[in-house]
């Protein structure tokens, strides 16, 4: 699924995954999984109109459309797949927010595969170990582990 929203942020917002935001009058681009966007932002936050978005890349070839909602436009449409090792293009032709932008190249290394999976509903206790492991990924990349009950979040380099 792609997924994508354009915000401006309030003085006191921040993002809640450990990464600074973009600088003031730019724009930046943060790979979450399936389960983080709902709660990447933390504080207030206005979702901005950009008008279509069009992607392209090894098998990709979307335009996604803003989606408006109560809470202001977001982008979703789905992929034919996982994404492929490769370079990707993304560009906006602009809407009432958001002026025109790239093309942005963007070039994915082989995806982050982890090598044990937990089934959905799967219930950790705190007094045992868990061991999570994962192969490929790029160097600066990051996995990140986020529990829903306990309200947990860890960070690891992709490679150490």
């Amino acid at each position: 699924m792609a997924l994508g929203q354009f915000v401006r942020l309030s003085a006191d917002a921040d993002l809640d995954i450990g990464i600074p935001p973009a600088a003031t009058d730019s724009c930046n681009s943060y790979p979450v999984g399936p389960y983080g966007v709902l709660d990447l932002i933390r504080g207030p936050a206005e979702r901005l109109d950009a008008g279509s978005l069009l992607i392209e890349g090894p098998g990709v070839n979307l335009t996604l459309n803003p989606i408006y909602t109560a809470n202001g436009p977001f982008y979703v449409a789905p992929l034919p797949g996982p994404l492929e090792q490769g370079t990707y293009d993304a560009e906006g032709i602009g809407g009432p927010d958001v002026g025109p932008f790239g093309p942005s190249t963007v070039n994915v290394p082989a995806l982050v595969s982890v090598s044990n999976s937990l089934p959905a509903g799967t219930q950790i206790s705190r007094s045992q170990s868990l061991t999570i492991s994962w192969t490929g990924g790029a160097a600066s990349d990051l996995v990140i582990l986020h529990g829903a009950r306990s309200r947990f979040r860890r960070r690891f380099p992709a490679r150490s």
